[in-house]
């Protein structure tokens, strides 16, 4: 689903633009599990792990979504701890696969420690069931995009990208989720 096509769906629906992303996560996903996994690593600190905290605070409001974090550790969060260390992706896909998720959505803005080992752990993932998707943390470009893209690809998920930096990204950010929660 593109960029758009969530809000343009909840509009159609006759949903009023302020609730309208998050109407529309309650009506097109309740029935399905959904993890969000969370990079905390150094790079995300600042404004992109305030306004990532703020969007996902938001989403989970609306609908049950299971959150992993990883960072300085890689474990099951009820909310996202302050930034922080290294980016052990394929720790994180490892433990996203014991929890059976039928999605997953990846938010970082790095390379992972180890790109074999994520690129496995991420197979392992999508091979258990899971479709998982990618949204890359920052303006297109760079190696860490460059990943992001490959795993998805590799990963039958979709891809996007968010500049957290922008005055309007935590709206994008959320939008994009819920466009990849329900594609």
């Amino acid at each position: 689903m593109t960029d758009n096509k969530a809000l343009i769906l909840a509009r159609k629906q006759g949903l009023k633009a302020q609730s309208s992303l998050t109407e529309f996560v309650k009506s097109k996903t309740a029935d399905e599990s959904a993890l969000l996994i969370c990079d905390v690593s150094g790079s995300m600190d600042g404004t992109k792990i305030i306004r990532l905290r703020e969007v996902i605070n938001r989403l989970r409001q609306a609908r049950q979504l299971s959150l992993l974090a990883f960072g300085n550790s890689v474990s099951l969060v009820t909310e996202l701890p302050g930034a922080g260390g290294g980016t052990p992706m394929a720790e994180a896909l490892r433990l996203a696969a014991t929890q059976k998720p039928r999605r997953a959505i990846l938010l970082s803005d790095g390379e992972p420690d180890d790109a074999s080992a994520a690129l496995a752990a991420a197979r392992e993932l999508t091979m258990a069931g899971c479709k998982l998707s990618c949204v890359y943390i920052g303006p297109e470009g760079g190696e860490g995009y460059r990943f992001l893209k490959r795993l998805a690809a590799e990963a039958h998920g979709e891809m996007a990208n968010v500049d957290l930096l922008g005055q309007e990204a935590p709206s994008q950010l959320e939008a994009k989720i819920v466009g990849l929660l329900g594609a």
